[in-house]
This record gives C-alpha cells, sequence and structure tokens, in this order.
C-alpha cells in the first residue's frame, strides 16, 4: 500500500531538534545543590558527561540530551527527532526541584522542522516565492535564495514568537541545525543533531522557531512550563504544516498518491 503525501508529511512533524529555556530570578541554592543535581542523574543511570564550572553545570545523557543549568535559568536539548522527550523532560525537573527557584520569569522553547520536498532546488525556491512570499511569477523578478524572519505575538496571550524559513539543500542541513547560520540563536553551547544523510531529502523547507511567555506571578511555573511546551510543539507543526502544504499545493491538485 502507498503511503500518500499528506501521511508522509505528518510523520515528518516531529521537530528535528527542541530547547527549552527557563529562566528565574539568581538562586544562591544552586551553588548548594549542583552537585546533588549530577547525582541524581548518575543514580538513574542516565549520565555519559558532565562539567563543573565556577557558575554552571552541563550533564550530557546517554540518550544525548543536554542540560546546562546556571544560577538564574536551566536549558534543556534535543537533538534528535527519535529522542524520547519524556526522559530529557525528567531532567530538567529535577534540576528544578532541587534549585527550587523563588521565581520564575519566563520559558522560551525553540524548535526546529525539516520538511522534504520533492521538488529541484531552483523549483522550490522560485515556488516559495510566488506561493509563500505572494511575489508574482512576472518575468522581470528574478528568481533567488530567500529566507523570511517573522515576528509576532499570538493574539490574546503573553506569547512572542521568531521563525525563519526557507528553502534548504542537504548538504545546509548540518549547519542550519547547529544554528551557525541563520538568526534564532539557541542555547549556548548547543550541540547539533546527529544528521544521517540517508534522513535527508535532497530539497527540504526548513523551519527554525521560539516561542516565549511570560511565567511571572504563575503559581505552578514546572507545570505551565510543560504545558507551553506542549502547546508550542503542537503551534508550531501546524505552522510548518501549513507552510509545506502551500508550497507543495500545485503538485497535489493531480491526486495524492506517489
Amino acid at each position: 500500500m502507498l503511503m500518500s503525501r499528506a501521511d508522509r508529511v505528518r510523520l515528518v512533524l516531529v521537530p528535528w531538534t527542541q530547547a527549552l529555556v527557563l529562566q528565574w530570578r539568581p538562586e544562591l541554592r544552586f551553588y548548594e545543590v549542583r552537585y546533588k543535581i549530577l547525582r541524581r542523574l548518575e543514580d538513574a543511570g542516565v549520565l555519559r558527561a558532565f562539567r563543573v564550572a565556577n557558575d554552571s553545570i552541563d550533564a550530557r545523557t546517554t540518550q544525548g540530551y543536554q542540560l546546562s543549568v546556571q544560577q538564574h535559568r536551566a536549558s534543556l536539548v534535543v537533538p534528535s527527532p527519535t529522542a524520547d522527550a519524556e526522559g530529557a523532560w525528567s531532567m530538567l525537573a529535577t534540576a528544578f526541584n532541587e534549585i527550587q527557584p523563588s521565581r520564575v520569569r519566563s520559558v522560551e522553547v525553540l524548535l526546529q522542522h525539516l520538511l522534504p520536498l520533492q521538488l529541484g532546488f531552483e523549483e522550490a525556491v522560485a515556488a516559495g516565492q510566488e506561493r509563500l512570499l505572494a511575489l508574482p511569477a512576472a518575468g522581470e523578478l528574478i528568481h533567488g535564495d530567500w529566507a523570511v524572519l517573522v515576528d509576532g505575538q499570538i493574539e490574546g496571550e503573553e506569547v512572542s514568537i521568531q521563525t525563519e524559513f526557507g528553502i534548504v539543500r542537504a548538504e545546509e542541513v548540518p549547519a542550519r541545525l547547529a544554528r551557525s547560520v541563520g538568526r534564532i540563536r539557541g542555547p549556548q553551547g548547543a550541540p547539533a543533531g546527529p544528521v544521517d544523510p540517508s534522513l535527508i531529502s535532497p530539497v527540504s523547507l526548513f523551519a527554525d522557531s521560539a516561542w516565549e511567555r511570560s511565567l511571572d506571578g504563575s503559581e505552578d511555573p514546572l507545570g505551565d512550563t510543560r504545558k507551553f511546551w506542549t502547546t508550542s510543539l503542537a503551534r508550531a507543526g501546524r505552522l510548518v504544516q501549513g507552510l509545506h502544504h502551500r508550497l507543495i499545493a500545485a503538485d497535489t491538485t493531480g491526486g495524492d498518491q506517489d
């Protein structure tokens, strides 16, 4: 049985990488419990490597997650679309519960999506200019490479969003995932996801998005952080699915089977 293009798109809507950054008022308790956090991870059998600096700890797990904690923040990176985000979340919860920050200020969720396109690169770039940027395909228009950066807010909520999207060749993907190019920056020192060439389409739609909300006044900041992560995943999935659908719309009118 052939899989429809729509089914294949749904399969790749899981972000290639995920990152979460939680900010709070500086806590002296961080210095009292930083080794305890690492011990908890080691006792759970997930600690693969760690580093302790004067004002931070970093932990890498057997699953490839990275947790970095400082007196005023914690960042978590899930570097693969096949990684179990539940296990990563438990790492962050461990650090948060040990530090018990008295005033959590904000949470930011960063997500990178990579959706394959059955188009040549020049064809995809031109289609994107016409269908995503609403530029006319006039004879005098010079089609060139492009990337779009959008800043906005979710209406009725204290949520801001920044997203950058564009068309990428397979050889551009590692640099995009590492954020060594592009205008959205992830947690400092965050590792790029492992790139298996067999999983990368020659041409793809790439989207990098950052979702942020204030947690000032939250009575359950850890629970609200978890909910916001889930909500951001859903919103980002709808966003990239909408972009992908518009980009390939002209190619699906004749049937949805390959």
